[in-house]
């Protein structure tokens, strides 16, 4: 997560937002993201990020580990560590 939020010099929020359907991984091992909306694109045109090959690889990682598909790439968690499904909130980080 900090590698995207590093990558794409994104805010929490941003990252957060990401689906894995807004993921694209490019031939070279890099990839984009779409950012569908942000706090300064106020007409919600979206902006489309590139992120190197050490993000990509740590986002195919943690696809693997965690077994999502679809939806939310970054989920919360229970108290008992397994993904709960629903997308991770900024406010999660603060708990």
């Amino acid at each position: 997560m900090l590698l995207m939020a590093r990558g794409m010099l994104a805010r929490s929020s941003e990252v957060v937002a990401v689906n894995v359907e807004d993921l694209h991984f490019d031939k070279d091992g890099s990839g984009t993201i779409t950012i569908r909306r942000s706090k300064t694109d106020k007409t919600g045109q979206g902006a489309i990020m590139w992120i190197s090959q050490p993000t990509v690889q740590a986002v195919k990682d943690w696809l693997k580990v965690s077994g999502i598909k679809k939806g939310p790439l970054f989920q919360s968690l229970t108290k008992g560590g397994t993904l709960r499904g629903n997308r991770l909130a900024t406010t999660d980080f603060y708990r």
